[in-house]
């Protein structure tokens, strides 16, 4: 037991210390509860495509009636949203949202 009790007491301090250790917007998020971490990009040589919201490097979101000031390539946003159902694209690149709340990240 008293072996067990320091190692136990390292290792908790070595995988605490990797939250300190991320970099971007995901090292943020506690700030801003409700709101989603995205950056805009623009794919307007795609097939049926314009702006696109990249929230990782798995999941994107094709925003409905995005703002004209909200159209800028690499911008990072934090957004609220509601998903738009019955929505018909030819870009297929996420689901439909529409924006509700949009704030600009600080760089």
């Amino acid at each position: 037991m008293i072996k067990i009790l320091p190692l136990s007491c390292i290792l908790m301090l070595l995988f605490s210390c990797n939250a300190g250790r991320e970099s971007g917007l995901a090292a943020t998020e506690a700030a801003m509860p409700g709101f989603t971490a995205v950056t805009v990009r623009n794919f307007a040589g795609m097939d049926g495509c314009n702006y696109v919201l990249d929230v990782n490097d798995s999941l994107r979101y094709e925003p409905v009636d995005l703002a004209d000031s909200l159209k800028q390539d690499s911008l990072r946003l934090w957004i609220r949203y509601i998903a738009v159902k019955g929505h018909m694209s030819i870009c297929m690149m996420g689901p439909a949202i529409k924006i509700t709340e949009a704030r600009y990240c600080k760089k």
